[in-house]
């Protein structure tokens, strides 16, 4: 199985794994990235740590006029629409709470929107970072199940 979530920006300004770890402790969420990722490079998997949970996820930029059935999902909710951050996941839960976080970073320090293409819907700032602690502590209990 595999999942996507989608978050445009408003404008191209740079955005660095310290604003985003800056943004995501204003939320009460604990995000790292490895020393040798340079967010604004990402495309392909990007590891980290979430909650101190070694994890990480798939992380891509494109521009909305090359993928015009992703920009549609926002509908005109972003005026303007300056590019799109796509995040891919498997079944883990971690990798799951780990771009919710980065999303719930984007949108809370960048202005963004983030849609979930499974769920067909917005997602706000506030659903963001409960889904992400909510995903936290299913990984942390389907981790002590295997065991």
């Amino acid at each position: 199985m595999s999942m996507e979530l989608y978050v445009a920006l408003p404008t191209r300004d740079p955005i660095t794994v310290e604003t985003l770890v800056e943004s995501s402790r204003q939320l009460g969420i604990e995000l790292a990235f490895d020393a040798e990722v340079v967010f604004e490079k990402a495309g392909g998997f990007q590891p980290g740590a979430l909650a101190g949970e070694q994890t990480g996820v798939e992380i891509d930029f494109f521009e909305p006029e090359y993928e015009p059935e992703v920009t549609e999902l926002f509908d005109g909710a972003l005026s303007p629409l300056a590019r799109i951050v796509a995040f891919r996941w498997g079944g883990d839960y971690m990798e799951g709470a780990f771009a919710l976080a980065v999303a719930a970073a984007l949108v809370a320090g960048h202005d963004g929107i983030c849609f979930d293409p499974q769920e067909g819907m917005i997602l706000s700032v506030e659903q963001l970072v409960e889904f992400t602690h909510g995903m936290v502590v299913e990984a942390r209990e389907a981790a002590v199940k295997s065991t």
